[in-house]
Formats: C-alpha cells, structure tokens, sequence
C-alpha cells in the first residue's frame, strides 16, 4: 500500500473504527429492521419500518440496552421489542407481526451476532 493510499484512509476514516461498526437490516414480514452498531463506543441506532412506514428510532447502549417499537400500516399491527448486549455480541428481540388478528411472525429474532 503506497504512503498515499494511507495517508488516504487515515484523512477518510480513522483505521480503527473500521472493523468497529457493523450495519444492516433484517425483514420479518412486512416489518423491517435497520441497525448501525459501533463496538468501540458500545452504541447501536435501530430503526423500524412497516410497508416503507416509520415506526420511529431508537439508539441502543450499556444505560439503555433495549427500545419498543409499535404501530399500526394498513391491515397490519406490529410489537416489537429490541435490545443489544454487548458481553454477549449480540442484538437480538422479540417481534409480533399480526394481519387482521392473524399471526403473520411472532418469536425471538437475532439482527446480528458479532
């Protein structure tokens, strides 16, 4: 790697937070999660949506390690409980899609394990 390639990296983004934050998402159902978890600062931003709706955000941490979210899109109707530990590496719920009073998901959900 030549110096100005480093010298890049190091303006861009400090190295070390490289392999320190993990996004993503996962869908159950018509719900869908989006997360941004950064280990060095033990932080972690969710965000829900249902059908392209928001059901709000929430930033996860060691003083609030867990957020609910809720609502109802159309016919469906959402509860959702999502928490991080990070001793365990892991963001992790329980979520409860229903159509109608008809179950469409429901149980324990794992967004990420790092």
């Amino acid at each position: 790697m030549s110096q100005e390639t480093v010298q890049k990296i190091n303006n861009d983004k400090d190295i070390t937070q490289i392999g320190a934050i993990h996004n993503g998402s996962r869908s159950f159902g018509p719900v869908k999660f989006t997360y941004s978890v950064n280990t060095n600062t033990e932080t972690a931003t969710v965000a829900a949506s249902m059908l392209g709706v928001s059901l709000g955000s929430s930033t996860l941490s060691l003083e609030k390690p867990q957020a609910q979210f809720g609502g109802n899109v159309s016919l469906y109707n959402v509860n959702a409980t999502i928490a991080i530990n990070f001793q365990e590496k892991k963001l992790y719920g329980f979520v409860d899609v229903n159509m109608m009073g008809k179950t469409i998901y429901r149980g324990n959900v794992t967004l990420l394990d790092w």
